[in-house]
């Protein structure tokens, strides 16, 4: 069924700068609600995406009114303002039906049917009907709606809840030689800006089988891992993990796809210089090089240099690295700089030779991004300063690399469900799983925006395993599956054709930093116990091995301040054991003197309401009243005491039972009041005459 819906628009004019605009037939509080819950919280105006930017979205005001619609971003106005938004809204007032929702979604990935020239402000804003079968031809490309979005919609649609989703799309860079030279377009006119966009391709259809980053002509990685070191410096086992790991996923031809990958693993200075510089010379600016480091990160005093380590570093007498026996951050920056390569990616899981230091020492802070910046790269970096570069790998390796394997080889690192996975999805998915085990760490991804939209691997969007992921993700927000959930993973596990085993595993998976998150807060308050039971407050020097003990955990002050509140809290109630039995015979006391009050008074209405009567029921009840207020006055101690011995329950019956025997108890009186009325008034009737009487 076509639906009809009203426009609202917001962008920058020629005439008049940044102006709304609606269609006579939306409120006032609709076009207000779109700027405030569309247009300011999808558009940041301080960081503007990048130019060619689109996105769709859903906004429900209520389950009678929704808004949706879309966004791009057109660059510069003739005012000369970067980033600019432009917002185009439908407004639809119905409660929205499944294939109402279907033609939603199919609109929004189609297209919008009207576009409003920036040029000119029109006087009127027309209504616009939908198609059912969409035949128009788009005025703009839209947005394809991800699976979990769709389906995550039409769950919430079922429970009458109102839908709110936004789906970004970056555009894809051509990637040719002459477009990548381009850093800076702000001193470009409009009409060179034009020409110099980037293209934005149609969204593929599951029907193509080549993916778009075969463009590359060659994808060539060198992947280097020390585990060795000389003195002073601890071996580091799972750096050699990382690199087979990692060297499996960018291997493979359904993952990585990379066509060169070499391993170099505990290389002298002499060996890792050379090949660093191999790799990215003689390459031609469509090849993509990649190059992986896992290990000590050494900070060069004075000037807070930073270098790679090898297998001969080791500590000096002044307990820095050698400097001989490191590559330094310039080396690597002169190389990369001087190749032609124009997507140049450094991966960098690394943690400082210093370690965790002493109770005296002050830790350094040196950032780490600053020393790799350049042109035609992408720097992917575990940590961002030596603060928080303090956890060494694993034995297994390390969780930053983890988590980069997961996204390829899974297809997770696909935020957007569009098929490929690029440089910044493929890091912001190890990002947040990061942060989700250890919230007090920083990965962190800096360079060049158009090489970090460079595609690395394809995504299986339409493999059952990829779909119901994507849907575990969404039904574990908290880390925990909810009962309601359970029944949605269950019955869409059945309907992909996933068995109970597969389907465990990609659970376990997708749970496993949040439960990490749950251990690493449980050991903390395990040996945070075993201290404050021996001496509390703690001592200054215990206090600080704490704190070393919560960044090695990689938790934040947030994390641990509630769990040593609550343990101090029951430690206090260990050192003095009858304060919850005080606090709890208080409470019981003041519900039974309230009790009594209110009983007392009920039972004084119920004398009140029985003394018109006049009968032996009125004068045994009058008594029976009596005698109780009685003995609440005269005994209040022995009713306390039994009341006390009353559990919760049958204190409920009791009061209870006298509220409905009061009640019984007015009713009744009150009837036989009206009854006593009636008699002294009830009239004589005439007696009526015989009308037959008469005729006779």
């Amino acid at each position: 069924m076509a639906l009809k819906v009203d426009q609202l628009v917001y962008t920058s004019f020629s005439a008049t700068g940044f102006k709304g605009l609606a269609g006579p037939q939306v409120p006032v509080h609709v076009q207000h609600s779109f700027v405030e819950a569309v247009v300011h919280q999808y558009w940041n105006a301080y960081s503007p995406p990048t130019v060619g930017f689109r996105s769709i979205y859903l906004h429900q005001l209520s389950l009678q009114e929704c808004l949706f619609g879309w966004l791009y971003n057109d660059g510069i106005d003739e005012m000369g303002r970067d980033g600019v938004p432009y917002f185009l809204c439908y407004y639809l007032v119905q409660e929205i039906s499944e294939s109402d929702l279907n033609l939603i979604f199919d609109c929004l990935e189609h297209g919008p049917l009207t576009i409003v020239d920036r040029q000119q402000i029109p006087t009127a804003l027309e209504s616009v009907v939908i198609p059912e079968s969409l035949q128009y031809a788009p005025t703009r490309a839209g947005v394809m709606v991800p699976f979990e979005t769709r389906g995550r919609c039409h769950l919430q649609l079922e429970k009458h809840q109102c839908l709110d989703f936004c789906v970004p799309l970056e555009p894809q860079v051509k990637q040719t030689e002459a477009s990548l030279e381009i850093e800076e377009t702000e001193s470009l006119t409009m009409e060179e800006l034009a020409l110099l966009s980037p293209v934005l391709e149609p969204t593929p259809s599951p029907q193509e089988t080549t993916p778009r980053h075969k463009t590359l002509t060659n994808k060539i990685a060198l992947l280097i891992g020390v585990s060795e070191y000389g003195t002073g410096l601890q071996a580091l086992p799972g750096t050699l993990k990382n690199v087979e790991a990692i060297r499996g996923v960018l291997e493979h031809q359904e993952q990585g796809g990379f066509d060169e990958v070499k391993t170099l693993i505990n290389p002298d200075p002499q060996t890792m210089a050379e090949a660093i510089e191999s790799l990215f010379l003689d390459r031609k600016p469509e090849d993509m090089v990649l190059l992986y480091f896992s290990g000590y990160v050494s900070v060069l005093e004075p000037h807070d240099k930073i270098g790679l380590t090898t297998h001969l570093s080791r500590l000096g007498s002044n307990g820095n690295v050698v400097r001989s026996t490191v590559i330094t951050a310039d080396f690597v920056n002169d190389v990369m700089g001087d190749s032609r390569s124009q997507h140049q990616t450094l991966i960098l899981d690394w943690c400082t030779d210093k370690g965790i230091p002493t109770l005296d020492a002050v830790r350094q802070n040196v950032k780490f991004a600053p020393q790799f910046q350049g042109e035609k790269r992408t720097i992917l970096m575990s940590a961002a300063s030596t603060q928080t570069a303090i956890i060494p790998p694993k034995s297994e390796g390390s969780d930053y690399t983890f988590y980069l394997v997961e996204g390829l080889k899974t297809g997770a690192a696909d935020l957007n469900c569009d098929g490929e996975i690029s440089l910044d999805e493929w890091h912001a998915y190890a990002q947040r799983k990061l942060i989700q085990a250890s919230p007090a760490l920083d990965p962190v991804i800096s360079g060049a925006r158009t090489v970090a939209k460079t595609v690395m691997a394809s995504s299986p969007i339409h493999e059952s395993k990829f779909k119901y992921r994507k849907q575990v993700e969404e039904c574990s927000q908290e880390g925990k599956i909810s009962i309601e959930n359970r029944v949605v993973l269950d019955t869409l596990s059945n309907i992909l054709g996933l068995d109970l085993d597969e389907a465990s595993t990609i659970e376990t998976e997708v749970l496993k930093p949040r439960r990490e998150y749950y251990q690493k807060r449980q050991d903390y308050a395990t040996a945070f116990t075993e201290a404050i039971r021996k001496d509390y407050p703690l001592t200054p020097d215990l206090s600080r091995q704490f704190n070393f003990l919560q960044r090695e955990l990689g938790l934040t002050d947030a994390d641990i301040v509630p769990v040593e509140s609550e343990l101090v809290r029951r430690l206090d109630i260990l050192k003095e054991p009858g304060l919850i039995g005080k606090q709890s015979a208080q409470i019981q006391d003041q519900s039974a003197q309230t009790f009594v009050q209110r009983a007392t008074q009920a039972v004084e209405k119920a004398r009140h309401a029985v003394r018109p009567l006049s009968s032996r029921v009125k004068i045994s009840t009058r008594h029976l009243l009596a005698r109780c207020q009685r003995n609440m006055v005269q005994h209040p101690a022995n009713i306390l005491r039994k009341l006390q011995r009353l559990t919760p329950l049958k204190m409920t019956f009791l009061c209870l039972g006298l509220s409905v025997g009061t009640a019984l108890l007015v009713v009744a009186v009150n009837q036989q009041q009206m009854a006593n009325r009636k008699e002294q008034v009830k009239p004589e009737l005439p007696k009526a005459e015989n009308p037959l009487s008469r005729v006779r």
